[in-house]
């Protein structure tokens, strides 16, 4: 079976993903884990983290998602809202936001 121009993509896009989730692990020192219902790395203190490799920003509820799920450290390429920034510094102090450039 021929794989289509739009499957291709699709697969280029999620092998990208797991390549960024990987080198975000690989330099705090963390072990990949990822996965469905899965942080996507776990560090040696215990923390879980999740990595977003996409154009679009991280949201407020999506944060509150994490949140929820336990996860301490959110890094994504295209950033974080102006919400999900607040809710940060108001609600979840001990959570941290990243993004390449700088952790909040």
């Amino acid at each position: 079976m021929r794989k289509t121009k739009a499957s291709k993509q699709k697969s280029k896009r999620i092998n990208d993903a797991l390549k960024t989730e990987k080198k975000v692990a690989k330099k705090r020192r963390c072990k990949h884990q990822g996965g469905p219902n899965k942080p996507d790395f776990v560090c040696p203190d215990g923390r879980e983290g999740e990595v977003k490799d996409r154009k679009t920003k991280v949201t407020k509820p999506e944060l509150q998602r994490y949140a929820q799920q336990g996860i301490k450290i959110v890094h994504s390429t295209a950033g974080f809202t102006k919400e999900a920034v607040k809710y940060k510094k108001r609600y979840r102090k001990d959570m941290e936001l990243c993004t390449p450039k700088e952790c909040i």
